[in-house]
């Protein structure tokens, strides 16, 4: 896939997260880095925004949840 900087109504379409929330995982350095386009314009690069999609793709198959059933036994459920 080429890479090209897209907007920030295509990245929301990509991810579904709104502006802010964006911003606030921007800050804590969980989601990529907008990049200055022009003095009042920024975007996204595409590879790394679909990186940070594979990654949480990813992340969330591997997730194990511990279940504990009546009897206080815990187990583990992928």
């Amino acid at each position: 896939m080429p890479n090209r900087i897209i907007r920030s109504n295509e990245v929301e379409a990509l991810t579904g997260l709104k502006r802010n929330i964006r911003y606030k995982l921007e800050a804590n350095n969980q989601f990529p880095r907008a990049i200055r386009i022009s003095e009042r314009l920024q975007g996204y690069s595409l590879k790394e925004v679909q990186a940070w999609i594979d990654q949480k793709v990813e992340d969330d198959s591997l997730r194990i949840e511990t279940i504990i059933d009546d009897a206080g036994n815990a187990r583990r459920v992928c």
